[in-house]
Parts: C-alpha cells; sequence; structure tokens
C-alpha cells in the first residue's frame, strides 16, 4: 500500500469522525429527552445547531470531496506519474481537509475556505501530474456534475429537502421539484420502505438512464471507429 492508498482511506474515515462528532451529544440520552434519533435521523441532524450542526455540514462536504480525491489519486497511479508526487499531494489534501474540519467545527469560516481551496489546489496539481489530464479532469468534472443534476431531479420529501448545489458560496439547499426519479429511503427499519421501495426506485432510474448510456455508447463508439478508419 502507497501513502496515498492510504490517504484514501483515511480521507474516507473523515466524513463518519464527523458524524460522530454530530452526534455525540445525543448519544446515551432518551430520544424524548433530545438524545440522537436512529428512526429518523436526518431530521434529527437538521435540527442541529451551533458546533454540532457545522460538524454535520462537515460531514456532507467531506463526503462530496471524495470521488475527484479517488479518482485522481488512482488515475495518476494508474498512469504511472512518479509515486512520490502523488504521496506529496495526497498528504497535502488530507492535512488540508483535517484542517478544514477543524476550521468547521470552531467557526473560523475564512481559514475553512482557505483549506478548502488548498484542497482543491492539491487535486489540480495531481492533475497535472499526469499525462493528458485535461480530458480526464473533465470527465470526472462531467460525472460529478451529473450526480449532482440527477439528485436535483430527484423526489426528496424529507427536511431539509434538495441540496446544497452553490457550497461554499451559499448554504441554501435547492430542489427542481420535478420528481423525475423516486425517492430513495435510508429508514432501514421499515423493510418494505427500504427494500422494496427503493428497488422500485432503482428500477426506474434504470429505465430512464440505460436508454441514455446506450446512445452514449453507440456515438462514442462510432466516434473511435471513425478514428481508427482514418489512421
Amino acid at each position: 500500500m502507497t501513502i496515498a492508498d492510504a490517504c484514501i482511506l483515511v480521507s474516507c474515515l473523515l466524513p463518519v469522525l464527523c458524524a460522530g462528532v454530530a452526534k455525540s451529544p445525543g448519544f446515551g440520552k432518551p430520544r424524548r429527552d433530545g438524545g440522537f434519533d436512529n428512526h429518523d435521523p436526518r431530521q434529527w441532524l437538521a435540527k442541529l445547531q451551533g458546533w454540532q450542526a457545522r460538524a454535520n455540514a462537515a460531514q456532507q462536504n467531506s463526503f462530496e470531496a471524495l470521488p475527484i480525491f479517488i479518482a485522481g489519486v488512482l488515475i495518476a497511479q494508474q498512469l504511472q506519474a512518479p509515486q512520490a508526487r502523488i504521496d506529496n499531494v495526497a498528504l497535502l489534501f488530507v492535512a488540508a481537509r483535517i484542517g478544514y474540519i477543524g476550521a468547521y467545527l470552531a467557526d473560523l469560516a475564512a481559514l475553512r475556505s482557505t483549506l478548502w481551496v488548498v484542497g482543491l489546489a492539491a487535486w489540480i496539481v495531481l492533475r497535472r501530474r499526469v499525462p493528458d489530464a485535461l480530458p480526464l479532469a473533465l470527465v470526472l468534472a462531467a460525472a460529478f456534475g451529473s450526480h449532482a443534476l440527477l439528485d436535483l431531479l430527484g423526489k426528496d420529501t424529507r427536511f431539509p429537502r434538495g441540496l446544497t448545489v452553490l457550497w461554499p458560496l451559499s448554504s441554501k439547499y435547492y430542489i427542481t421539484g420535478w420528481d423525475v426519479f423516486g425517492e430513495v429511503s435510508r429508514r432501514y427499519w421499515l423493510p418494505s420502505e427500504f427494500i422494496l421501495g427503493n428497488l422500485r426506485a432503482l428500477a426506474w432510474e434504470m429505465v430512464l438512464l440505460v436508454p441514455v448510456l446506450l446512445f452514449a455508447w453507440a456515438v462514442w463508439s462510432g466516434s473511435t471507429l471513425k478514428v481508427k478508419s482514418k489512421k
């Protein structure tokens, strides 16, 4: 395992740590006395205030930062960029993320935003170490952006509704209200909703998205064949 691989594991644990910090005052207390409500955790978290609310926000941002970091490290290693450079940049990213979480909890807004930019800069530096990285970066950005777009088109009836798509510029939640995709349930104690409901939502997503994927694959395959025939 490389240092960069270890950094991926640490980055995956950071949102879990933030979630534990956000929920910690509610542990060991009855639900009626404000203790953690495992039957409706999302709504319970939405009612938090102060440093607990900031810890929950840090959890969400930590999850959002994971895809591009993991993809950047794995692609850089696959394309055989210098491992020492990958390790150093990955360490910088993790250090920036840990500092970011600490600044968030301490309500140091300017420092928090600065450390967020440092983490983003680390990923950009990592991208620049990879040959022909711009197309890869655009693909990753498109994948990340399309994920947010699809979430905005989904049904969401639980507070807070929507996504903070303009973060860090705004903490406001946005949703289209079009309900193109079914709502996903996290209430695992309700099998009919958690299992059957989520399967129905997944099946509907497949009905809508598989034709789009097949069309994109056909277009890409046709372009590839044309390039090969010209060679």
